[in-house]
């Protein structure tokens, strides 16, 4: 990413409620950026970090910023400092301009943009129909129904879908008894860049490695970093800020318990996410991690092999056992960040978590 200081900003033209076309200049570039006005005004004169594109709209060709974040949020790896993984904006997605806290049932709303991060095909003896999950402009997750009689030339649905998954979308939305619907989508021809926090997970990641040199060697020998930040988990790289979180949550865990093996925790939270490494066989999640730790410097800790197995697995231990209770509450600590809730959350610590 690039950074620079934010001189000024001027308001092009109004597009529609929620988005505006807007001139920023970062240090001496003057260059495009598309957002609402109002919430671009908190850049001025703040050093900020950004990416940038190349785009047209009304026949100008230019630089668009493409992603946008305080440079202060991209905190150094000092523990003193106390960083903090989800910064001040980091819920505010630039490009997409659709809030589904904000559409009231009934209402349509045209032109909205939203990123596809999955879907779920169904049917019934009268029609065919795709769930979209779509991430809107404040990260929440939610789900937009389309017909796929309607998608565009007769496609495959399965393809179709498949093809846009990652990508942003622009559609009119109905919100009806049903939820919200869409008749067409379109895929909208910019970069999606990873959300802010992500850079802030990789700071904590490497502090918290930091000390553990067989760690430091699995990851830079499996390009561990880079492979996970260019993959789609609802975002691109969110993968990294499921891990910063267990990683935040077992140092806050070495401050208030001595009975634990925190360097223990640390190298599982890190190699449970083995599956996620390029591999030329279709094993198992289980299996895929153990078999990255065996072929690595950590093939001599026998007790992360043992937490590496299932939580149903033949040892439990006490790492083990809060291992996997750290995952499930990270987990739904995203979750409901992205709009998820669940009641039964409190007593059930018999987890087995779904990505191992």
């Amino acid at each position: 990413m690039q950074s620079g200081k934010v001189e000024s900003l001027k308001l092009l033209s109004h597009i529609k409620p929620g988005l505006d076309y807007c001139a920023i200049q970062i240090d001496f570039d003057e260059l495009r950026i598309f957002g609402t006005y109002n919430d671009l005004t908190k850049y001025i004169q703040k050093y900020v970090k950004y990416e940038t594109a190349e785009d047209m709209y009304q026949g100008e060709v230019f630089t668009r910023v493409a992603d946008l974040c305080l440079e202060q949020t991209i905190q150094t790896v000092d523990k003193a400092e106390g960083v903090k993984l989800i910064p001040e904006g980091a819920s505010t997605r630039s490009i997409c301009n659709f809030s589904v806290d904000a559409i009231r049932p009934g209402d349509t709303e045209i032109n909205c943009i939203a990123l596809l991060c999955g879907y779920e095909q169904g049917a019934s003896s009268k029609a065919k129909w795709a769930d979209l999950s779509m991430i809107d402009r404040n990260a929440k997750v939610f789900s937009l129904r389309i017909f796929t009689s309607d998608l565009k030339d007769n496609m495959d649905p399965d393809l179709a879908l498949q093809s846009m998954c990652g990508k942003y979308l622009k559609f009119n939305v109905s919100s009806t008894k049903y939820g919200l619907q869409t008749s067409a989508v379109e895929v909208v021809d910019y970069p999606v860049v990873c959300p802010p926090e992500v850079e802030v997970a990789i700071g904590i990641i490497m502090q918290s490695v930091a000390g553990d040199t067989l760690l430091q060697e699995y990851m830079a020998g499996y390009k561990y970093l880079d492979t996970l930040k260019g993959m789609l988990y609802g975002e691109p790289g969110y993968h990294l800020v499921e891990l910063a979180s267990e990683l935040c949550m077992i140092d806050t865990l070495d401050n208030i318990a001595s009975e634990y093996d925190v360097q223990l925790l640390r190298r599982a939270a890190v190699t449970s996410r083995g599956y996620l490494l390029p591999s030329k066989h279709s094993f198992s999640k289980v299996l895929l991690n153990t078999n990255k730790v065996l072929r690595s410097g950590l093939r001599e800790d026998i007790q992360l092999i043992v937490l590496l197995d299932s939580p149903e697995g033949m040892q439990s231990t006490p790492n083990k056992r809060m291992f996997y209770r750290i995952k499930k509450l990270c987990r739904q600590v995203i979750e409901e960040r992205r709009g998820f809730y669940e009641e039964d959350v409190i007593d059930n610590f018999n987890y087995c978590d779904k990505s191992m």
